[in-house]
């Protein structure tokens, strides 16, 4: 009971799992330019970058622009008065500001913003640059140790064969 159990658990559970995942199973190996272009579309460090960098040219936009004047209206001392008028004992103020900047700060911000959009860049394709470079380490090296497990059964089936002790033998080196 137990056994048909279990079995239709699992018939029930391999059921479950989407038809694309059991097509990809065996499936062909990856290219460098495949792999590269993958990592570079779905990286979030790489992303995050590309985000900075689109943060940095907005601030450098805003960097340049003129402030905007203000102006503000308060009213105070509203509520009930004697003679039943709320506005009767208010004090109405009003304040205007124009923010007067000196000595080219405007173009001081907006190069200091380019700068800093330089800067992100930079240090974006530094980002991009040794990922890549790591990535290709390990590429390489994947295709190293599968070079070495087709030379490794290659060498097990000829010793299993004899053939190396033959030639051994036949050279003077083994006995």
């Amino acid at each position: 009971m137990r056994l048909a159990w279990r079995r239709y658990l699992g018939c029930a559970l391999i059921s479950t799992l989407p038809a694309d995942a059991l097509a990809q199973l065996p499936q062909a190996p990856f290219t460098w330019s495949e792999i590269r272009d993958r990592v570079r579309a779905t990286n979030p460090t790489l992303q995050a970058g590309r985000i900075g960098i689109d943060e940095s040219k907005a601030a450098e936009i805003t960097a340049y622009l003129r402030p905007n004047p203000q102006w503000s209206l308060a009213v105070d001392q509203v509520g009930n008065t004697e003679e039943g008028n709320p506005f009767s004992a208010s004090n109405v103020s009003t304040m205007f500001s124009y923010l007067h900047e000196r000595q080219q700060k405007r173009e001081l911000r907006r190069d200091s913003a380019g700068h800093a959009t330089a800067i992100a860049t930079s240090t974006q394709a530094d980002l991009e640059r040794n990922l890549l470079s790591t990535l290709r380490s390990a590429f390489v090296q994947v295709l190293q140790a599968r070079a070495f497990r087709g030379l490794a059964a290659a060498n097990l089936a000829a010793h299993e064969q004899g053939e190396p002790k033959r030639q051994h033998v036949q050279k003077g080196v083994l006995r």
